[in-house]
């Protein structure tokens, strides 16, 4: 605290405030907004409801806490209301699996939450080259959208909409961002927008300070022309007609010659002839400089009046190179080997021969590519598939299968796998739940008759594993249920089985499957 700076007594609201911050603090809970919003949201709407505004920051400040310090909890997910489901956003999911848009799911649940913490996290800019503070809450909020805004006017820094953008152009979006108006974020913390934006500073000229300000631009070899001037301080421009009547009396004023700041001296053209064109060719190879398009057009000994001269006077950068008696086939470093089309089938024919991929992606981006060479396919034959061909490949066969499981092998594989670790093999854990493999149930349907065939294709019984899954796999265990029912005076009819208070659907099922049908169960054991 400041010397002669007195400490403001809290009031009782802020009392409660302070207290129930000092309770979450010993029991090592976090004290960031999202996480008291998420938690405990009454004690957060108490702090902003205080008058005239508190704030979450200084309330962490009264209750004796170094914000740095506390506790922080960013959560990596957030939970759908419609399904429990676990997602960073929420957007896509209720679009595709509850029919819902994100707008009518935040209507219908009343939050306007759609991604986590953790995503929102990355929104802030912490090297971020202008920033005035450092950040001390790990995403943007409505609330500490305020707190930072406040914060800035504790520092004396004034809060007018254009300084603040100057300041921290990302406090300025995330104003109008959540609050739409600038002017609605200045009334919450209980400011007159009006005398907000009154208050701009300006700065007040006089010819003195102002001839003076110019000249010193003028030394430090800065431009003082009018687009420069408007770009560095616009408060100059305004003000000069003003006081001497326009910008070039100004600057006359000053002892500049308003025509020689304004336009800028033309650099002399060192090429006006097709001699001057040649001489500088001839120049550049005795320099030993690139005489390739791309070394003189964009090359770091680049020189651009030469090869937009050469192309003016002769049509192309080749021509020229050949008036000045250079071969340019030999002095372009980039020019494609693949000439013809038998240069393009032997270096496919190549890449098959040492086991490279020829499928387009891996020529194009993959470990090896060559981008040349699809680059003379357009050119010369017109696609690849057809230079593949021509090369006397399928290119069916070349391409790499983007399935799961390409082949039969591939599937009986999977389902051995599958065996070997105890999971399932029914169509219906294959297909959903925690198991499940859509792609192989897919796959096997489609290269096989059904999923069975798939099964035992692999050499195992479908009929056991079916067994294993049933809560009665055999006659016996139906029996024994049966008889384990009538001891305990439980139904045992059809309609008690199947459904009802005291129902066991599974007893029901497989009764009928082992023994055709239920009353004949009964029979099995005993029932009348």
């Amino acid at each position: 605290m400041r010397k002669g700076t007195k400490r403001r007594k809290l009031t009782k609201e802020q009392h409660a405030v302070v207290a129930g911050i000092a309770a979450l603090h010993e029991k090592r809970q976090p004290l960031n907004i999202s996480a008291v919003r998420r938690n405990h949201p009454d004690l957060l709407l108490k702090t902003y409801r205080v008058k005239p505004f508190w704030g979450w920051k200084q309330a962490i400040e009264a209750a004796g806490l170094d914000y740095r310090k506390i506790k922080v909890s960013i959560p990596r997910t957030i939970v759908c209301k419609v399904c429990g489901a676990k997602r960073m956003r929420l957007d896509q999911h209720v679009r595709f699996h509850h029919g819902l848009s994100p707008a009518q799911y935040q209507d219908r649940y009343g939050t306007r939450v759609m991604s986590s913490d953790a995503l929102k996290t990355k929104r802030i800019d912490r090297k971020a080259a202008r920033m005035v503070i450092p950040h001390w809450e790990p995403h943007w909020s409505p609330e500490y959208v305020l707190d930072r805004l406040y914060q800035f006017h504790r520092m004396g820094i004034p809060l007018h909409p254009s300084n603040i953008e100057r300041q921290e152009k990302r406090l300025y979006h995330w104003t109008r961002h959540f609050f739409k108006t600038y002017d609605t974020a200045l009334s919450a913390l209980g400011f007159d927008p009006s005398e907000v934006r009154r208050a701009r500073p300006k700065k007040k000229w006089t010819k003195r300070p102002l001839i003076k300000a110019v000249c010193r631009m003028k030394a430090r070899g800065q431009d003082v022309n009018f687009k420069a001037m408007h770009r560095r301080d616009a408060s100059i421009v305004w003000i000069a007609p003003k006081l001497f009547g326009s910008y070039d009396k100004m600057l006359k004023a000053a002892g500049l010659d308003p025509r020689k700041e304004r336009k800028q001296p033309k650099a002399k053209v060192p090429y006006k002839t097709k001699d001057d064109v040649i001489a500088g060719i001839c120049r550049r190879k005795l320099k030993g400089l690139g005489l390739n398009q791309k070394s003189v057009a964009k090359g770091e000994n680049r020189d651009l009046p030469l090869y937009n001269k050469a192309r003016r006077l002769f049509g192309t950068w080749e021509a020229a190179v050949t008036a000045a008696g250079f071969d340019y086939s030999r002095i372009s470093a980039h020019k494609n080997p693949y000439f013809n089309r038998a240069r393009i089938i032997e270096e496919i024919q190549r890449r098959h021969e040492q086991g490279l991929p020829l499928a387009l992606r891996e020529v194009r981006y993959g470990n090896e590519p060559d981008p040349r060479l699809y680059a003379a396919v357009l050119q010369l034959v017109g696609s690849w598939p057809v230079a593949v061909e021509e090369a006397g490949f399928a290119y069916a066969e070349v391409m790499p299968s983007k399935a799961k499981y390409p082949t039969k092998r591939a599937i009986i594989k999977e389902i051995k796998r599958r065996k070997r670790a105890g999971l399932p093999l029914s169509s219906g854990p294959v297909t959903r739940g925690v198991h499940a493999d859509a792609a192989l149930m897919m796959k096997a349907r489609k290269l096989f008759a059904d999923w069975r065939e798939a099964v035992e294709s692999a050499g195992i019984t479908y009929d056991a594993e079916l067994r294993q899954k049933r809560k009665y796999p055999s006659r016996e265990s139906v029996i024994k249920e049966i008889k384990r029912r009538i001891r305990h005076g439980l139904p045992v009819n059809a309609n008690g089985v199947a459904k009802g208070r005291y129902s066991d659907p599974s007893l029901y099922v497989n009764g009928r499957r082992e023994f055709r049908n239920w009353q004949s169960a009964l029979k099995a054991a005993g029932v009348d």
